[in-house]
């Protein structure tokens, strides 16, 4: 009887980690709208980043990217999925190389960290509702570089 029991919990836990590990396509989030196309008729022109983030974001393992620029300097914040998240390093020079590919005398800088997406996408929001200044841009970039670096 015991035995009986011990493999019905077998059954069960090879059944529960089974279709926990499954994931549908379907229900996961179209990673094609993962970023806004700020364009060029913001305070400083964004065209060049915009490039940039859609070239990013045709890549499978992006849920959303954002990004900033201001004269030669790009800011790119891109968010994986999870599972791909063991490979961040391979990715993140990957992505600095598409990057690159759009605009080969931009100075890209690139990262995954949470604290700068979400300081990315205030920046976007504050860039298309013209609710920002070219200095104080400036001042927010200057502080994600820091940030970005330590």
């Amino acid at each position: 009887m015991k035995k009986i029991v011990m493999v019905g919990v077998a059954i069960i836990c090879i059944g529960l980690l089974i279709t926990a590990c499954n994931s549908n396509p379907s229900s996961l989030p179209d990673h094609q709208t993962g970023f806004d196309a700020l364009g060029s008729d913001s305070i400083v022109d964004q065209s060049r980043v915009d490039q940039m983030k859609k070239q990013i974001n045709d890549r499978e393992e992006v849920v959303t990217v954002h990004g900033v620029e201001m004269e030669d300097d790009v800011y790119i914040n891109v968010k994986v999925k999870h599972r791909h998240r063991l490979f961040l390093e391979r990715l993140r020079k990957e992505f600095h190389e598409i990057a690159q590919k759009v605009d080969q005398n931009a100075t890209v800088h690139l990262s995954t960290d949470k604290r700068i997406e979400w300081d990315l996408d205030a920046l976007e929001s504050e860039i298309k509702n013209r609710e920002i200044s070219k200095e104080r841009l400036r001042r927010e970039l200057d502080n994600i570089e820091d940030n970005m670096k330590g």
